[in-house]
């Protein structure tokens, strides 16, 4: 059972986070998409947990800079 709940739980992580990918790339998503969504969001409770989740994380994210973009200070050393 064990087994069969962590791939359930993958299956709905990785579900999830397609959805948050599909509306934050499509400003604009036709009635097919959002019953589509709907639908899904709707089907069990953690189809709806695991969406905040990812949608959580993917605006956090938002706000880190990516690593190219943080400057580092050569001159200090790692053992100040």
């Amino acid at each position: 059972m064990s087994d069969d709940f962590n791939s359930n739980h993958e299956a709905v992580w990785n579900d999830a986070w397609s959805w948050v990918i599909k509306q934050h790339e499509c400003n604009n998503p036709d009635p097919d998409m959002q019953r589509k969504f709907a639908r899904w969001l709707t089907a069990d409770p953690s189809h709806k947990l695991a969406y905040e989740k990812a949608n959580r994380i993917w605006l956090f994210a938002g706000f880190v800079p990516p690593v190219n973009e943080i400057s580092f200070d050569a001159n200090v050393a790692d053992d100040e």
